[in-house]
């Protein structure tokens, strides 16, 4: 079974929004046994979208598209699947009614273009959006299916806690994903491949070692898709786990700002800094871990010589 992701709008290709979606989506789904095979981004015109849609049915059985669904010109989704489709929108009472409540609970006035939200594609199955009035839709082709969802990020993490995800997995079989992380110090990260090439050489096909290198530290992924292979795992994540020696700072996928502090706090030890060319983005490290304040008391940032010498007495 193939998933793949297609997220839709001008303003996630010319970088004025971070697609943070795409990630999201990828984890929660991985975390529920369900591997996604692609990620495609696309603009608003209709053309690219129907264009993205026959490649990703060529290649995939699960279809997730978030976004260009809310009331503006520019979102064009929803008449983009009824050509896709071919079916028209229709009048769903439902959406409306949610709508209409929406908006009384909110004290607004419902304008026509919201309203608008309420008219569907008519293969669609509609599921209610809790937290917004653009609905879920769900289409069937065949044994593949595509679900199109708001790009709004709590209005789609809501939409698949709470009901993508329960649907998917009561349709689809999944597969247990296993995973070991590692945090590694001291290493470049050709030095580290270097080290760890005759483990690679001999792991199983369906396992795989990734490198993710970022501020002198590297974290590695040990991962294999299914059950049958939790017994290989724990066999492989041992020994590389032993060829790591000390240069392993942690076998969890935590930064080292967490490990610093759950060490801080396990040995009752307070901690400040003093920082120049780095800005304060040491402090702002540490103080990003909730629970900062019972080990870390402040900090300084002397950028300037004179300041240097007279806040911290550096000759």
């Amino acid at each position: 079974m193939k998933i793949e992701i297609i997220t839709i709008g001008d303003e996630l290709l010319i970088g004025q929004i971070v697609n943070t979606n795409s990630a999201w989506m990828a984890a929660e789904l991985t975390t529920q046994g369900f591997g996604v095979d692609a990620m495609t981004t696309v603009g608003d015109a209709p053309g690219d979208l129907l264009a993205a849609l026959d490649t990703a049915f060529a290649r995939a059985d699960i279809l997730l598209l978030t976004g260009g669904v809310g009331p503006t010109r520019d979102d064009r989704t929803k008449e983009t699947l009824c050509r896709y489709f071919d079916c028209p929108l229709i009048l769903n009472e439902e959406v409306l009614q949610h709508i209409e409540q929406l908006f009384q609970s909110r004290k607004a006035t419902l304008n026509s273009l919201t309203r608008d939200q309420a008219l569907v594609p008519s293969k669609a199955t509609v599921i209610p959006n809790r937290v917004g009035t653009a609905p879920l839709l769900w289409f069937r082709k065949g044994a593949q299916l595509l679900v199109s969802m708001p790009g709004v990020p709590l209005e789609m993490q809501t939409a698949m806690r709470e009901e993508i995800m329960p649907r998917l997995s009561a349709t689809f079989r999944q597969k247990a994903y296993l995973r070991r992380d590692y945090l590694v110090g001291g290493y470049s990260e050709s030095a580290l491949a270097t080290h760890l090439s005759s483990f690679e050489d001999q792991l199983p096909a369906s396992f795989s070692l990734a490198y993710l290198p970022t501020y002198g530290i590297i974290r590695l992924r040990l991962s294999a898709w299914g059950e049958e292979h939790t017994a290989t795992m724990e066999q492989q994540g041992k020994h590389l786990r032993e060829l790591l020696g000390s240069h392993c700072l942690s076998e969890s996928n935590q930064m080292v700002e967490q490990l610093l502090g759950e060490l801080l706090q396990e040995k009752r030890f307070t901690l400040s800094t003093a920082e120049s060319c780095t800005g304060g983005y040491i402090a702002h490290l540490i103080t990003s871990v909730a629970g900062a304040s019972g080990h870390f008391t402040g900090s300084v940032v002397a950028y300037d010589n004179h300041i240097k010498e007279i806040l911290l007495q550096v000759e």
